[in-house]
């Protein structure tokens, strides 16, 4: 075992992450993962998108992340922003840098079901949520400040 493993063992690491803003047209909703916490039961709301892996572009991860979870074709635009994310899931501390995306559907007809299993994970569903909804919480905190002026409409492709 190398140090830096040993090391990665004890202090726990920040995670790099990348997320999709995906807008659904004609309407203030955007798609998001709710996840129901293991420990508490309770759900919250976070936009699809998972873990940059190795050598892999942040806007290639947003692609493979909503094909592995949900089957979605997507199409990335712009960086909206990154956000920083101190939280505890399962009774763990968790620590992410969150690179943040705006993204589109690449097919008109995957905006019309309200709900979606994820593939991979059973405590998780795909679905459409307005930016306006308090009841459910939407994380990364600063998130709803980030995206909220973001007009709806087409993206701006990302190279």
């Amino acid at each position: 075992m190398t140090c830096f493993a040993a090391y990665a063992r004890v202090v726990p690491l920040v995670r790099a992450l990348a997320l999709a803003v995906i807008r659904r047209p004609g309407t203030s909703q955007i798609f998001v993962d709710e996840v129901v916490e293991p420990t508490t039961g309770l759900t919250f709301h976070r936009p699809a998108g998972g873990g940059i892996e190795f050598g892999e572009a942040a806007s290639q991860t947003v692609v493979r992340e909503l094909q592995e979870e949900y089957g979605l074709a997507i199409t990335v635009g712009r960086q909206l922003g990154v956000l920083e994310n101190l939280f505890t899931y399962d009774g763990r501390p968790g620590h992410e840098i969150v690179l943040v995306f705006e993204a589109e559907l690449a097919h008109a007809g995957d905006y019309a079901a309200e709900r979606r299993p994820c593939l991979d994970q059973p405590l998780v569903t795909g679905v459409w949520r307005s930016l306006s909804e308090d009841a459910v919480p939407l994380y990364p905190d600063g998130l709803a400040a980030l995206i909220g002026p973001v007009a709806t409409g087409r993206i701006a492709r990302h190279p």
